[in-house]
């Protein structure tokens, strides 16, 4: 029996074993394209008021390959006509196809879920010229193109595509796209691949600078770009560090690493994979990069900091991590991790570490994953310690609900960036800060769907005496739950000084784990 059917009483008993469906709606999918799959850490944006797309996750080492997510396309000024030998543009070829505007675009609003094979039940790749051509399965008196201008365009956020929460189109970004599909998405000499997120991207293929200019707020160390200092983000940074290595944790069978586990079709199973450290010593994160599984299976997975040193082994999980500090997750459209080089969170070896992983296999038989995390970490110590911690509230009842967190440090903290998670009744997240003076300041205003959760980027600092007030908003009455029908409400934090965000609640304490301020 589950944790939380054990204790009766207290709200939000699961950490983030309890989120619902996740999915990605396609462009023709009227419907929305909902699929039963958790959610914790979608592709990081900028603050609010400019969304932008899930970070990449990559394929080799601390790069992370496919288009880079974070910050405005900068789509290329490609021809339409044959140029002369040797003035291709960068990635492109001379072979008819998607223009490389257009195809820098699709790259990085729509590939998370409209690749090949689909994602999250998206109805249709959007990987190749064909694809477009192809007959649109919602109506089949129309092609694939024809339906989708209804849907990039849209108001409602119910249809809304990319998802109003997810990849914002510039306008600029549209008006190529749209442009294009109007003129009957024509094939063009050259053109460039469309390269899903996570997928190899060869080095002439990425889209060549240009055209839209990305808006303020993205996030740091972008590619080729030295890294910031005191951020981070899901782009690429050079640590330039030869003291850092990188260590998996994945799921696996028992007893052997190296294999796959095999998902039973058991529903929504929660299983703890608990590791010692493969290392020696305090160590400090700098990344923590996606490692893909079985896309049919996976919901999401958490990973934990244990407060003690235990056995390796799998385990049923019962949804609550009182000895556990979470450091990092991932569900359908999360992201890498990377810290800036004065950023780091403690890694020690004397304590184990637990990926909890939750699975919902509905194929009819087992099936194997090895979803997980690749952890890099280094013996320098970086000036800023961070954690993340849960803000909101587990107490839900009504249309809205509340939590505010006064964190008892008397210490300035630095908010680096939030993630908001509620299920498919939220429609908008808030966040307000009361200053010690009574003046208040809105950090994150932005709606919520439930198809796309992500981090947004931050540069805030909350003083001694400030409070956040974390405020989620449902379109029906909604009560605390882990199932799709029920609600939480929560916004997860990265910041640093390490646990100062906290407020000692000894109810979400005994159920999160230390590192809580929620109300």
């Amino acid at each position: 029996m589950r944790f939380d059917r054990l204790v009766n009483g207290l709200s939000g008993l699961t950490l983030l074993v309890s989120i619902g469906a996740v999915g990605c709606g396609g462009a023709e999918d009227t419907g929305g394209g909902r699929s039963t799959v958790g959610g914790f850490a979608g592709g990081f944006a900028p603050r609010p008021t400019s969304p932008i797309g899930a970070g990449t996750a990559g394929n080799t080492g601390l790069v992370p390959t496919g288009v880079a997510g974070g910050g405005a396309i900068k789509p290329p000024t490609a021809p339409t006509t044959t140029p002369p030998p040797g003035a291709l543009p960068p990635g492109a070829v001379n072979v008819p196809g998607v223009p490389c505007d257009v195809a820098a675009v699709v790259s990085e609003a729509c590939t998370t879920c409209h690749a090949n094979p689909v994602k999250y039940q998206a109805p249709m790749p959007l990987m190749a010229h064909a694809d477009f051509m192809a007959v649109a399965k919602t109506d089949p008196t129309k092609k694939v193109f024809q339906v989708i201008p209804p849907r990039i365009n849209a108001t409602d956020i119910k249809i809304k595509m990319p998802p109003a929460s997810g990849t914002q189109l510039t306008a600029a970004n549209l008006k190529v796209f749209n442009d294009w599909l109007a003129a009957g998405a024509q094939a063009v000499t050259p053109s460039c691949a469309i390269i899903a997120k996570g997928g190899a991207v060869p080095p002439t293929t990425m889209p060549p600078t240009g055209g839209a200019v990305p808006p303020t707020g993205a996030p740091t160390g972008a590619p080729g770009m030295p890294s910031g200092m005191g951020g981070a983000g899901p782009n690429k940074i050079e640590y330039n560090d030869p003291l850092m290595k990188c260590y998996e944790f994945r799921a696996h069978a028992q007893g052997d690493k190296k294999a796959p586990y095999s998902v039973s079709t058991t529903p929504d199973q929660y299983t703890n994979f608990i590791f010692t450290a493969p290392w020696q010593g305090m160590m400090y994160s700098r990344s923590y990069r996606i490692l893909d599984g079985n896309a049919d299976v996976i919901h999401h997975w958490l990973l934990y900091k244990n407060s003690a040193a235990a056995a390796e082994s799998i385990q049923p999980s019962i949804g609550a991590h009182p000895d556990g500090e979470l450091v990092h997750g991932w569900a359908p459209g999360g992201s890498n991790l990377y810290m800036d080089i004065d950023v780091g969170i403690e890694m020690p070896s004397s304590v184990a570490y637990t990926l909890e992983t939750h699975h919902n296999n509905k194929t009819g038989s087992a099936k194997p994953d090895n979803s997980g995390v690749e952890v890099c970490v280094t013996p320098t110590v970086p000036k800023n310690i961070a954690s993340l911690s849960w803000l909101g509230t587990d107490a839900i009842a009504g249309t809205t609900a509340s939590g505010v967190c006064a964190p008892t440090s008397n210490q300035p903290i630095h908010i680096l960036g939030v993630t908001p998670h509620m299920h498919t009744k939220g429609i908008r997240m808030t966040a307000e800060i009361t200053r010690a003076g009574g003046k208040k300041e809105m950090f994150h205003d932005a709606p919520f769907d439930f198809a796309l959760q992500h981090t947004y980027t931050e540069s805030t600092i909350l003083m001694p005496g400030d409070s956040i007030k974390t405020t989620c908003t449902f379109n029906a009455p909604a009560n605390f739950g882990e199932g799709t029908n029920d609600e939480m409400c929560y916004l997860f934090t990265l910041y640093y000084p390490k646990l100062s965000l906290t407020n000692g609640n000894p109810v979400a304490t005994l159920i999160h784990g230390n590192n809580t301020c929620l109300q």
